[in-house]
């Protein structure tokens, strides 16, 4: 960083309360335009609102063109959208424009691809539950398995930091090839509580599945407000899930089984739950020790998880059917 001497500040100072701009007072002083920036933000001194730079090159109806050109699809970026309709500008010319007219970037969400069949099971599920009420929805028991990482790598994170500042230990998320060592949960849940959790060792076959629900899930039902008649039973059409030996079971008891589309993690409340338990996992300031030392906090944090939390997202099952159905099959918000 370029010390500068008292008088020159001086100097940058007076300029700024005449509501120069930064770049005529780096010109006239010969500084760097970073440096004035610094003296301003150093001494409180209020940014020059009313400098006024040159009219844009793009125009609120240019903008409004390239927006239908990206909304439509027909252009993926702004840059070939202002190439389309004749203005040979910058890119973040374009980006300027667009925001200025409210439209925002955003990251691409990761969700299943969805085939005419797939989209075709998800309209007809919701067909068949959009009439259930919340009172429906609690007799349901939620399951699914999931993943968890020593490091929690899953998702972004953010950090507050000052301009200039050098990069610091708590700005950084650490990554480590595959995860640094994971284990493989299987759980469940209702309106009620949340239910058994299960650690599986090693990849899960469909023998493994079946002897999981066989000792996990009549414990659970015991301690449903409802009847084993009333009760119905979710579970994602994994391949283990839909082994024969898994049906056969599966029909000879009490409670019943929902129809579940293939491809619909964004229908699967457990699916919010998993994301909760891994944020709160995330907030330790510690990794982990080894894969057991993972498996005591998974459980603590599990067994922590209140009430309010899972009711609110057994509650969202109406507005999830109804989104689907909004988007013709296609993907929700969830």
């Amino acid at each position: 960083m370029v010390k500068i001497s008292s008088e020159t500040e001086n100097e940058i100072i007076v300029l700024l309360k005449k509501k120069e701009s930064l770049r005529k007072i780096a010109k006239t002083l010969e500084v760097g335009h970073s440096t004035v920036l610094r003296v301003r933000k150093r001494h409180n001194l209020e940014p020059n609102v009313n400098a006024k730079g040159r009219n844009s090159l793009l125009t609120d109806r240019d903008a409004r063109r390239m927006e239908r050109l990206i909304i439509t699809g027909e252009c993926k970026t702004p840059k070939p959208a202002s190439l389309k309709i004749g203005k040979h500008v910058s890119e973040w010319t374009t980006r300027r424009a667009l925001r200025r007219i409210g439209l925002v970037s955003a990251v691409k969400q990761k969700k299943p691809a969805l085939s005419p069949k797939n989209i075709k099971a998800r309209l007809e599920f919701c067909k068949q539950y959009k009439n259930w009420t919340i009172e429906d929805w609690k007799k349901v028991i939620w399951s699914d398995e999931t993943k968890i990482n020593r490091y929690q790598s899953d998702g972004k994170e953010y950090y507050w930091h000052r301009l200039y500042e050098t990069i610091k230990k708590h700005h950084v998320k650490p990554t480590v090839k595959h995860g640094g060592g994971n284990i493989m949960v299987w759980g469940c849940f209702n309106w009620w509580r949340t239910g058994p959790l299960v650690k599986i060792d090693g990849i899960m076959k469909k023998d493994d599945y079946l002897n999981i629900l066989k000792a996990n899930l009549p414990e659970f039902i015991d301690l449903s407000a409802y009847p084993e008649e009333e009760l119905v039973f979710q579970q994602d059409r994994d391949p283990k899930h839909t082994a024969k030996v898994v049906q056969n079971w599966l029909s000879i008891q009490n409670f019943k089984v929902l129809k579940w589309p293939a491809q619909s993690p964004d229908l699967n409340p457990i699916e919010n739950l998993w994301a909760i338990l891994k944020k709160r996992l995330s907030i330790y300031e510690k990794v982990p020790k080894n894969a057991h030392d993972l498996w005591l906090r998974v459980q603590s944090e599990w067994n922590d998880i209140q009430k309010p939390h899972i009711e609110k997202l057994v509650e969202s099952m109406p507005k999830r059917i109804r989104e689907v159905k909004k988007n013709k099959g296609l993907w929700t918000k969830y």
